[in-house]
């Protein structure tokens, strides 16, 4: 064929025997075909002819199993150029005789994953321009019991590893692609892409993303819980792509049934802790060394106490002789298309005690589900940090700034077209939003919340916090009972636990399935064009009706204060479908809203019992109490709605009220010897006799 050159010594003739046998030259003239039924691990075995220059095999360890051609090597060295180079520049660090030994002993270790000698003493070497796990030993058999949730199969790390140590340190290129290949592959230690020796653009990709452990794609089953899945370390301009991860945590979260709307769970979800499995001491919420899928720069600086596990050292060919001291900060990252089930949090950014850079990380169409968290960022200098296109699912919390590292994040993005189902929060913002923002929410639809989350006490400095054409359901409060509040802080001296000073804003976003109260305990808060639909309450009191209906479907915000604007509307069941809507006119929030502060070290024979208040109180300013009014204690951030006010013979008021948000137990309890409440009406109410 005109312009087609066949070099002789190209060829070999394939062997019939998978043990030890010859691979002979051709005859002049003739092309055997591109096949051997040989294996890797058989040429140790096999002779070859002197002008024989590559060698086709069947496979690493079974025929039809990732075939590969091997090169004669140019250096007939019992360790490669490559290798060589590598201990030249550990001398240049460490002169010391004993761990050289060692790492020789390590690098000819690895190399025998690709490099071999066959039994007339040739060396032949890898030949692959884009070799995957099983060229270097990986079998890719992992299984997964649904049932007990144990892993089975071939452990694979050592393979793995030495294919991205291979690319990072072997073929001296800092860039490029490792291609992990399809497969299952259980591993029982971290994958450190990077080493703490240098930046690095690579990126690790699978072959695809596996909806579950036994879907096709590019499987990694984590059967451990020492440290992350994957530890990215100085990887800039680079990422992770196509594969997914399977953790020890994910049987404790799907038989607790936590996050589940439609079925009790087996403890309270509410509570971060019930999301690590007791059985697994490693799945429990580490500052310093979570258990994650993937970990960006998780040993920037010193090891901290409680940091990694201290035994993981990494090679004694590497300069480095510990993965902490990090200097090198990741920066524009890639993460698409990859799923994260079973940590405790699916991706962390610098889990550690620095706070320097680790910015401009994209998250892109990722899968998360069954995680205690699936982003958490714990260093101040993320920036533009990016979740587009991404599914959360049966989670805690999606997003936290507080939890990890430096527990002082920062997002200061755009989040788009986030999907999440059956969580307990959205966020939780536990550092300053001067911090954390801004961040806008887009298009973000919620299927399953109990909670928007928490929020630390605002500052005037604070940033904005937005949420645009959002679909926001907390189909999870029907079975836990509705949250002390839906969007606030944990604790705001002056505002009560839930209040809030901040720039909280809503845009065409629609509140559904809340049961009777929508608890945003903010100040500064801007509704426009929003629904708040609570078609989901139930049958209520009249009382409890005109409560609702005071509070424009429910909405509370701190003090009682009126949003700032008043471009809202909500809806009522008034039949099996009917739906009314209604304009907040004639509401607590009209400009002559009655509203009354009470002290309440003048509450006579207060008594709280079974989310029931009683007490008599002298008539408060210039109104009466009466059936439908609402009640806000600033200590506790408790609401409850007056179901009775009678008045007494000496002219002050025997008062009763339910309570409509009790909360989970680690929630502040009303006091009734502490603080103020708030008591507010229709500005029709009469006025006091």
């Amino acid at each position: 064929m005109a312009g087609l050159m066949i070099t002789r010594r190209l060829f070999i003739a394939a062997s019939a025997s998978t043990s030890a046998g010859a691979l002979a030259a051709p005859s002049a003239g003739r092309c055997p075909p591109p096949t051997a039924s040989h294996l890797f691990i058989d040429l140790p075995r096999v002779s070859v002819a002197p002008d024989v220059a590559l060698i086709f095999t069947a496979g690493y360890v079974r025929p039809g199993k990732f075939p590969a051609a091997y090169v004669r090597d140019s250096d007939q060295s019992p360790m490669s150029k490559a290798g060589r180079d590598v201990l030249s520049r550990l001398a240049a660090f460490d002169p010391d005789p004993a761990r050289r030994r060692i790492a020789t002993e390590q690098i000819v270790a690895l190399e025998s994953r690709i490099r071999v000698r066959t039994a007339d003493g040739t060396w032949f070497t890898l030949s692959e321009s884009a070799p995957v796990a099983g060229h270097f030993g990986a079998v890719g058999d992992g299984t997964y019991d649904e049932a007990s949730g144990a892993f089975g199969g071939t452990d694979d790390t050592a393979a793995v590893q030495a294919l991205i140590d291979w690319t990072l340190f072997w073929r001296q290129v800092d860039g490029g692609t490792i291609s992990l290949g399809a497969g299952s592959f259980r591993l029982t230690r971290t994958l450190y892409v990077g080493r703490n020796t240098d930046y690095h653009s690579v990126s690790l990709r699978g072959e695809g993303m596996a909806y579950t452990p036994t879907f096709a794609g590019t499987r990694l089953l984590i059967d451990h819980t020492t440290g992350p899945a994957i530890a990215l370390t100085g990887t800039a301009i680079g990422g992770v792509a196509n594969l997914s991860c399977f953790g020890r945590l994910r049987r404790h979260i799907r038989a607790s049934k936590l996050g589940q709307p439609d079925q009790r769970p087996a403890m309270d979800d509410v509570q971060l802790a019930s999301w690590s499995d007791p059985a697994e001491p490693g799945t429990a919420e580490r500052r310093f060394s979570p258990y994650a899928c993937i970990a960006v720069d998780p040993f920037r600086g010193a090891r901290p106490r409680g940091g990694y596990d201290a035994a993981a050292t990494p090679p004694a060919w590497l300069p480095a002789n510990d993965h902490y001291g990090q200097a090198f900060s990741s920066t524009e990252l890639a993460i698409e298309k990859v799923k994260a089930d079973g940590f405790n949090v699916a991706f962390v950014i610098q889990p550690s005690e620095s706070d320097g850079n680790g910015d401009f990380i994209r998250f892109r169409d990722c899968a998360v589900t069954a995680c205690a968290r699936a982003w958490s960022v714990g260093n101040s200098q993320s920036r533009a940090m990016e979740i587009a296109t991404c599914t959360v699912s049966n989670c805690h919390t999606v997003i936290t700034t507080s939890a990890h590292g430096a527990r002082n994040g920062s997002l200061r993005s755009k989040i788009s077209h986030l999907s999440v189902g059956n969580s307990i929060n959205l966020i939780d913002f536990g550092n300053a939003l001067a911090v954390v923002g801004p961040v806008l929410f887009a298009n973000l639809y919620c299927e399953g919340l109990y909670r928007l989350g928490h929020l630390a006490a605002g500052t005037s400095a604070d940033s904005s916090l937005a949420f645009e054409d959002g679909q926001l359901g907390f189909d999870l409060i029907e079975r836990r009972g509705p949250p002390r509040y839906i969007l606030g802080t944990r604790l705001n001296t002056g505002y009560g636990p839930g209040g809030a000073i901040g720039r909280i804003r809503f845009t065409r976003c629609r509140f559904s399935n809340f049961g009777t109260l929508l608890t945003l305990m903010t100040r500064g808060l801007a509704l426009t064009d929003c629904l708040i639909d609570p078609v989901n309450a139930g049958a209520m009191s009249a009382a409890a009706r005109e409560a609702v209906d005071a509070l424009a479907g429910g909405l509370v915000t701190a003090t009682l204060a009126a949003p700032v604007a008043a471009d809202f509307r909500h809806a009522r069941a008034v039949g099996a479908s009917d739906i009314i809507a209604f304009t907040p006119s004639g509401t607590v929030y009209a400009d002559r809203a009655r509203r009354v502060s009470l002290d309440k070290s003048a509450f006579v024979n207060a008594r709280l019992s079974a989310d029931r208040l009683t007490f008599t109180v002298a008539s408060p300013g210039n109104v009466a109490p009466a059936a439908g009014d609402v009640l806000l204690d600033l200590t506790s951030g408790l609401v409850l709605f007056v179901d009775q006010a009678a008045r007494t013979p000496t002219g002050q008021w025997n008062v009763g009220a339910v309570v409509q948000n009790s909360g989970a137990p680690a929630d502040a309890p009303f006091d009734v010897n502490d603080g103020q409440v708030i008591l507010a009406g229709p500005s029709d109410r009469p006025s006091r006799p």
